[in-house]
């Protein structure tokens, strides 16, 4: 793994190295902080138009401040909600290939209508499965 820091974590230690004992920083400074850090290869700038000249790596170091600034909650004093995405499981293969097919008939922009009845036809199937499967669990419960 490389050495070298995140952009975020570059922007929180220039940060909290310029801040003085009210948490007030001067931006001019971290900018110069960052600057030196980056010379040094603490870390680095992946966008070469962005490392043309002196102006445009500290104009470009400048965004960073506004934006983690902003971002990071360990700066800007209150959390940073991402709630995590759950990305939905077909409940069996004859699912995953009735969403298949609807992706292929979107892609082509065809009707779906048929597709979208086998896919609640199918929803429907599992569900009953799935509640027949809990009153038979419930009735052996009942039973012991």
């Amino acid at each position: 793994m490389s050495d070298t820091l995140t952009q975020r974590e570059a922007v929180y230690r220039a940060v909290m190295s310029c801040r003085d004992e009210n948490g007030h920083y001067d931006r001019k400074e971290v900018i110069e902080t960052m600057f030196t850090m980056y010379q040094a290869g603490e870390w680095s700038i992946k966008t070469s138009s962005q490392k043309e000249s002196d102006d445009a790596k500290r104009a470009y170091i400048g965004s960073l401040i506004t934006n983690w600034t902003k971002k990071d909650p360990r700066l800007s004093g209150s959390p940073v909600h991402t709630p995590e995405r759950k990305k939905r499981k077909p409940a069996d293969d004859e699912m995953k290939r009735l969403m298949l097919a609807k992706i292929v008939l979107l892609n082509e922009s065809q009707s779906t209508e048929e597709i979208d009845a086998l896919i609640q036809q199918r929803q429907d199937e599992i569900s009953a499965a799935k509640n027949k499967r809990a009153a038979a669990t419930t009735q052996l419960l009942e039973n012991c």
